[in-house]
């Protein structure tokens, strides 16, 4: 049997996991509007890692070093001195392949961090763009694993998006036969997915991340993060080289 938790904010993370100690065997992090997401497709586009980073200072500071995009993101939006924001559809094969790309955006990098300084459990990257692929890699490797879902969240609140997403990887590894021992958060995000159905972008447009970001970004740029299964990658973190690349 699975152990399968859902931490719905960073800022409950020490409340999950405890320095030194190996409460979980995977934790996957999921920040779906819209940092892991933009993690995935950017991997799946040809970019050779993604090494996320906590602060603005430290991601800018690599501006103009070769083979190297700096992508920085706050409240949404990209900042000035960045190649790159926190929009997927922008990390193209032509602009990403082969190249490094330094990331820092308002929630979802800062939670990687945390979860590094945390534990020694193995950091997977989950998106509603690869949850079929993470289902698969779940039920092939970890079906008998204690599991973690941390959501990104909102400056420290819960956001409907990333609870949604644990609710769909739960269902999705029942309906794969793998039996699961739920804790109250995550049996709280499985009945969510499922009185929601197939498709989470009309709920979730209702959400107050979804909504906030509407104040300047197109519906279809937002909502390309929720499609499911566009992508068959999954980023790992690599604690030697502190960044994402795409898990073998």
């Amino acid at each position: 049997m699975m152990r399968f938790s859902h931490c719905p904010s960073r800022i409950l993370l020490d409340h999950y996991l405890t320095e030194g100690t190996s409460l979980y065997d995977v934790v996957i992090v999921v920040d779906a509007l819209r940092a892991t997401a933009t993690i995935t497709r950017a991997l799946a586009s040809g970019a050779n890692r993604v090494i996320p980073v906590a602060s603005l200072e430290e991601a800018l500071a690599h501006i103009g070093e070769a083979n190297v995009i700096v992508a920085a993101e706050r409240g949404g939006k990209r900042i000035g001195a960045a190649q790159l924001g926190n929009d997927p559809a922008t990390y193209t094969p032509e602009v990403v392949a082969g190249k490094d790309i330094y990331l820092t955006t308002t929630n979802g990098t800062a939670t990687i961090k945390g979860i590094e300084a945390y534990s020694q459990a193995e950091i997977l990257i989950g998106a509603f763009t690869n949850i079929g692929a993470l289902t698969e890699l779940i039920v092939r490797d970890y079906a008998e694993a204690s599991l973690l879902v941390i959501g990104a969240g909102w400056m420290g609140q819960a956001s409907l998006e990333d609870s949604l997403f644990a609710g769909y990887l739960a269902d999705s590894l029942m309906k794969e036969n793998v039996s699961l021992q739920l804790d109250d958060a995550a049996y709280l995000a499985i009945l969510a997915a499922r009185e929601i159905g197939d498709d989470p972008i009309e709920a979730i447009s209702k959400g107050e991340h979804f909504r906030r970001l509407r104040a300047f970004l197109s519906y279809e740029v937002i909502a390309v993060c929720l499609k499911r299964d566009v992508d068959t990658l999954i980023p790992r973190y690599d604690r030697l080289s502190q960044s994402l690349i795409p898990l073998l």
